[in-house]
C-alpha cells in the first residue's frame, strides 16, 4: 500500500482487497473471504447489528466519507480488520494446544501434521508442528496489535537519552496529575521548535492516558495493578499498567523538566546548540506515528493473509472441530491413544484414523473421511458417503456403517443451507443406522427448520450446532460429552447370535444387568420430567405402561422397571427392560411441569442396547407428549428401533 497521511480508509480497503487477492463476491454470490468482509462490517457498525444497512465494507466506507462527520479513520478500519480476525487466531491456537497435547502423549518430537479434506491436490497443507507453532504466534501476535503512542521501552530509552544532557530536576513531584505539560514560555530557535513541540505532544498524550483512571498517581496505579500473573493480562491493560507505573516516577515531569532545559540552553548558550539538537532528535526518533503503525500493521496483516494456513481457513475448520472431539475423548475416556504414520498426524482425506480409545469396556476409533456405502437414494450422494469425521466400534465384524457410533459432518457456511445440511444428515443416519448424526457450522442455524427437513424415519438421531466456534464452543462440546460418554457402566454386551424370541421364549438379559435402557436426560431448565415405556405383553390384550405410577418390576409380570422418578432439573430417568414379553413397546416423554415443552436444546433421549446406543431428540412441531421411540421385536429377536 502506498504510504503517505493522504491515504483513506477506501483506498488501504481497496489496497487491501487486491493486494490479498481476496474473493468477497463470486457471480454475484458471496465469495470464497466473503466472512472476512461480514465481521469487517460488524466491526465497523455495531449499532445495527447486522451488515444490512450497507451491502459491502466498499459502500460503509462511501457513506461515512460523504457524511458531514466521518466515523472511520484509516486506523479504525485497521484495527476493524485485525478484529475480524480474533476468531481464526483464536482457532490456531485451539488446534495448536491439542497437537502439541498429542505430541506430548505420543512422546514424539517433530510431529508432523497433514491437512487435506477432499483428492484435489492444492487443499493438501502439511506443516510440522513447529511451522504451525510460528504461524499461530503470527497470527495472535498481529491482531492485537494497536498503535500505541510509547511502550514502555520506549519510555525508558528517550528518558535515558535526554538524560545524558545532565538537567536539572526542578518541576514539581506533586502526586496530582497534571491536565498539561507545565513546559516554560522561553523561546526556542526555530530549528528546535518542532521537534520540542513533538516530544511536549508526547508528554501531553501520556498524560491524557493516565487520567482517564484518575487525577492521582499513587491511586490510579493502586487501582490497575495487576493482581494475577502478567501473562494473562491483555496488551491494553498491559500498557496501562507501565504508564501508571512511570506517572508514579514521574516520567512525564523528568520529560519536562529536559524540554525546559534545552529550550533554555538552546536560547542563552548558543555553542551548545548543535549537541542539544543532536540528542533532542535522537529522542524524538524514537516516538512512533500513526502512519509508521499503518505501515507497519498493514504488511504484517498482509502476511497473515498470505499464510498457507488462512488461505485454507474453511478446511481448517473442520480440523478445529476434529480437535474439539479429540478433546472431549481425551478427557473423558481411558488409555486415549495418537496414531501417526512416520510421525505424521493425518487429518487427510481417504479414512486416516487420528486416534482410538477405551470407555465402558469397549474401544472406539476416531477416524476422518472414511467412505462407506450409501444405504437408500439420495439428491446429493449416488454411491457412497464420507462424512468428515466417524467414532467407530472396533473389534466386531460389523461393516463400518454398523460400527458407526457418531458422525460429525463439518460445515463452514455464512449462512444455512437447508436441502444440503438435511440431506447430508438424512444420508448418514440411515447409512449409518446405529449412529447418532451431528452438523456442525461455523455460522448461524435454525435447527427446528433443518430438522423438519430431514428424513422422518431418521429424524431422532439428526443434531444441528451453528456457531460453533472457539468463541462459543461450549454446545459443541457438552454434546460430544453426552453423545460419547453418557452410557451407564452396568450396560452389558448384546448376545451374538440373538437367541430367538417368541411368546413361550422370549429374549431375555439377567435379574441383575438388564437386556436393553431407555433413557431421557435434562438440564436445570427443565423440572419434572417423566419417563414411560407402554407394551401390551404377549397372550394378553391389557395393555401396561410403565411409569412414575407403576415403576414396574425386575420379574413377571412386566420385566421392566423404572429405577427413580425424578423431580427437578438437572435430572435422568431410566428404564430398565430384563425381558422382552411384547413384540412392541413405546417410548414416551412427558412434561409434567409444563405440559408440552419439550426443547430439544435442554433434553434428550438415549436407547442403549448394549454397547449400541442411539440418540434421540424431540420433534420439532408442538406435541403434548414426545413419542421418543418404538421397539418392535422380530420373530428372530432382532429389535428394531423405530422414531
Amino acid at each position: 500500500m502506498p504510504s503517505g497521511k493522504k491515504s483513506t480508509p477506501s483506498q488501504l480497503w481497496n489496497h487491501l482487497v487486491k493486494d490479498a487477492g481476496l474473493e468477497l463476491n463470486l457471480k454475484k454470490k458471496p465469495g470464497r473471504d466473503a466472512d472476512l468482509e461480514l465481521e469487517v462490517l460488524r466491526q465497523l457498525d455495531p449499532a445495527h447489528g447486522t451488515p444490512s444497512a450497507y451491502p459491502s465494507v466498499k459502500a460503509l466506507l462511501k457513506a461515512d466519507q460523504q457524511a458531514a462527520a466521518p466515523t472511520v479513520t484509516v486506523e479504525r478500519l485497521l484495527v476493524a480488520v485485525l478484529e475480524s480476525q480474533k476468531g481464526f487466531a483464536a482457532m490456531m491456537g485451539e488446534i495448536l494446544d491439542t497437537l502439541a497435547m498429542a505430541e506430548a502423549t505420543l512422546g514424539e518430537r517433530n510431529l508432523t501434521i497433514d491437512f487435506s479434506y477432499d483428492a484435489v491436490t492444492d487443499s493438501h497443507l502439511k506443516q510440522t508442528l513447529e511451522q504451525f507453532r510460528v504461524d499461530e504466534e503470527r497470527t495472535r501476535r498481529v491482531c492485537v496489535s494497536r498503535f500505541v503512542s510509547l511502550s514502555q521501552e520506549q519510555r525508558s530509552e528517550i528518558y535515558s537519552i535526554l538524560r545524558t544532557l545532565d538537567y536539572p530536576s526542578l518541576g514539581d513531584r506533586d502526586d496530582r496529575l497534571p491536565l498539561t505539560p507545565q513546559v516554560d514560555a522561553t523561546p526556542a530557535p526555530a530549528r528546535f521548535r518542532a521537534p520540542l513541540l513533538t516530544l511536549e505532544t508526547m508528554v501531553a498524550d501520556f498524560l491524557q492516558l493516565c487520567r482517564v483512571y484518575g487525577e492521582s498517581r499513587t491511586a490510579n496505579y493502586s487501582r490497575i495493578r495487576p493482581d494475577g500473573r502478567w501473562q494473562d493480562f491483555s496488551e491494553e491493560e498491559k500498557q496501562a499498567i507501565s504508564r501508571a507505573a512511570a506517572a508514579t516516577d514521574y516520567w512525564d515531569v523528568e520529560i519536562v523538566d529536559s524540554i525546559n532545559f534545552i529550550k533554555h540552553r538552546a536560547s542563552i548558550a548558543p555553542s551548545e546548540q548543535t549537541t542539544l539538537l543532536a540528542t533532542l532528535t535522537k529522542a524524538v526518533a524514537l516516538i512512533p506515528t500513526r502512519q509508521q503503525w499503518v505501515d507497519e500493521t498493514y504488511k504484517q496483516l498482509f502476511d497473515l493473509l498470505n499464510l498457507p494456513t488462512w488461505k485454507r481457513r474453511h478446511e481448517l475448520y473442520s480440523v478445529w472441530v476434529g480437535t474439539r472431539l479429540l478433546n472431549v475423548a481425551k478427557t473423558h475416556a481411558s488409555q486415549l491413544t495418537f496414531h501417526t504414520h512416520g510421525k505424521v498426524l493425518s487429518f487427510a482425506f481417504g479414512g486416516s484414523a487420528l486416534a482410538t480409545y477405551a470407555y465402558n469396556g469397549a474401544q472406539f476409533a476416531i477416524k476422518c473421511e472414511v467412505r462407506s456405502d450409501l444405504v437408500g437414494t439420495s439428491t446429493k450422494r449416488k454411491r457412497a458417503i464420507q462424512p468428515d469425521f466417524r467414532v467407530l466400534r472396533e473389534g466386531g465384524t460389523a461393516t463400518p456403517n454398523d460400527a458407526t457410533y457418531l458422525v460429525v459432518e463439518c460445515k463452514h457456511y455464512l449462512q444455512q443451507n437447508v436441502n444440503n445440511f438435511a440431506t447430508a444428515a438424512s444420508d448418514y443416519a440411515r447409512s449409518c443406522r446405529y449412529a447418532t448424526v451431528l452438523v456442525v457450522n461455523h455460522g448461524p442455524v435454525e435447527e427446528p427448520k433443518l430438522l423438519s427437513a430431514v428424513e422422518p424415519e431418521v429424524q431422532n438421531r439428526a443434531r444441528f450446532i451453528g456457531d460453533a466456534t472457539p468463541g462459543t464452543p461450549a454446545q459443541l462440546q457438552a454434546f460430544l460429552q453426552t453423545a460419547l460418554f453418557s452410557t451407564p457402566a452396568r450396560a452389558p454386551s448384546v448376545p451374538s447370535p440373538r437367541p430367538q424370541a417368541s411368546a413361550n421364549a422370549p429374549s431375555t438379559g439377567s435379574l441383575t444387568a438388564p437386556l436393553l435402557s431407555v433413557e431421557v436426560e435434562w438440564d436445570a431448565a427443565l423440572q419434572d420430567i417423566d419417563l414411560a415405556l407402554a407394551f401390551d405383553p404377549d397372550g394378553t390384550s391389557q395393555s401396561v405402561e410403565i411409569n412414575y405410577m407403576n415403576k414396574g418390576s425386575m420379574g413377571a409380570p412386566h420385566y421392566a422397571v423404572l429405577q427413580r422418578d425424578v423431580h427437578t432439573g438437572p435430572g435422568k430417568e431410566t428404564i430398565d427392560i430384563y425381558q422382552l414379553t411384547s413384540r412392541r413397546y413405546e417410548v414416551i416423554v412427558r412434561n409434567y411441569s409444563k405440559k408440552g415443552y419439550l426443547p430439544a436444546a435442554h433434553l434428550c433421549g438415549r436407547i442403549l442396547l448394549g454397547n449400541h446406543r442411539i440418540l434421540a431428540t424431540p420433534p420439532v412441531d408442538n406435541v403434548t407428549e414426545w413419542k421418543m421411540a418404538v421397539l418392535m421385536i422380530d420373530a428372530d429377536g432382532t429389535i428394531t428401533v423405530e422414531s
